[in-house]
């Protein structure tokens, strides 16, 4: 890598600060460089110099990370970014059908046919809270907030799609040309969601991103399954998503740890209190699912248990990963 190149990467990764800002930070390691070229003590070769400078700057990823976190120290929009809509808004937004059924005296033959078309319309606070982290991301460069809530959008969506009552739907009213079309649509939403998700996750090559992502979906993917085994007639108890609500009377944890987790996950610089804020924001679920799954079922127990083991993954590969830097560069 020349430096020219260094500086193309770290002026991508430096993306979202204000363009004087930036312009200033590129000038600031321009001329550091510079001055390390002149420098006569690094000896004669001139690829040598340059090695030896780019190894002393960093990773232009990593310092480009650092620098950003310098100039938006502003961690707390994120924190409520993520901590206001998952610990407050969406678990109201589950009791306001049934309270409006209540106030405007729906009859109970109703209520599944409102239900049906109510979570079609529940994506649009989803979709606004990645708009919203999106803005965020391009200001701040800070992309936590998006990650949790394009994650969140996508699940929701594909837990929507693979919903049997989709089908029972469609058959009552004959609506099989409909449901087609509505399939495909959300289809397409759900790879266009994905190849985003993908980008940044590939871009920031964070274990502990993917770790994050990984969790959700597990969570997830645990849902669905029991819900299926459910109807299939198992006799199982509810199984925890990532954004249970009131369960088995177990919502006060849930609501400590969706308040407490993003806190010790963008708040402390030290990598190590990231993982801690994981383990936060999985064990609660784990806990509640070995709690209600009977032993009968040792494949949702080993479900149950899979986020903790990848997060236990993610750091694994995250301690080797920075073993093999420190190795290069002490070795350079």
């Amino acid at each position: 890598m020349d430096i020219q190149e260094y500086i193309n990467r770290l002026q991508a990764e430096l993306k979202g600060l204000p363009t004087e800002k930036r312009d200033l930070i590129i000038e600031e390691i321009s001329t550091h460089l510079d001055e390390g070229q002149a420098d006569k003590t690094l000896g004669q070769d001139q690829n040598r110099q340059i090695d030896h400078l780019i190894k002393d700057m960093g990773n232009p990823q990593e310092l480009g990370r650092r620098l950003k976190e310098i100039h938006y120290p502003k961690r707390w929009l994120e924190y409520l970014l993520i901590v206001i809509p998952a610990g407050l808004f969406f678990p109201f937004l589950i009791l306001i059908p049934g309270i409006l059924f209540n106030i405007l005296g729906i009859e109970p033959e109703y209520h599944y046919s409102i239900f049906y078309w109510a979570n079609r319309l529940d994506i649009l606070p989803y979709i606004a809270f990645v708009l919203i982290a999106l803005s965020v991301s391009k200001q701040q460069g800070r992309e936590t907030s998006l990650i949790f809530w394009l994650t969140t959008l996508w699940l929701y969506i594909f837990n929507l799609c693979a919903d049997g009552s989709r089908w029972n739907e469609a058959s009552r009213n004959n609506q099989y040309l409909f449901w087609a079309i509505e399939t495909i649509f959300w289809s397409l939403i759900l790879f266009g969601l994905l190849f985003w998700l993908s980008k940044i996750l590939m871009r920031k090559r964070d274990p502990q991103y993917f770790s994050l992502v990984s969790i959700l979906f597990v969570m997830s993917l645990g849902n669905l399954i029991t819900n299926y085994m459910t109807l299939s007639g198992a006799d199982i108890g509810n199984y925890a998503p990532s954004n249970m609500g009131f369960i088995h009377g177990f919502y006060l944890p849930y609501l400590l740890a969706k308040w407490i987790w993003p806190a010790v996950f963008l708040f402390p610089k030290q990598r190590i209190f990231r993982w801690f804020a994981l383990l936060i924001y999985a064990v609660p679920v784990v806990i509640v699912n070995l709690s209600i799954i009977p032993s009968q079922y040792p494949f949702l127990i080993l479900l149950s248990v899979t986020p903790i083991l990848l997060i236990a993954f993610y750091w694994m590969a995250d301690v080797v990963d920075s073993r093999q830097k420190s190795r290069i560069i002490h070795s350079g």
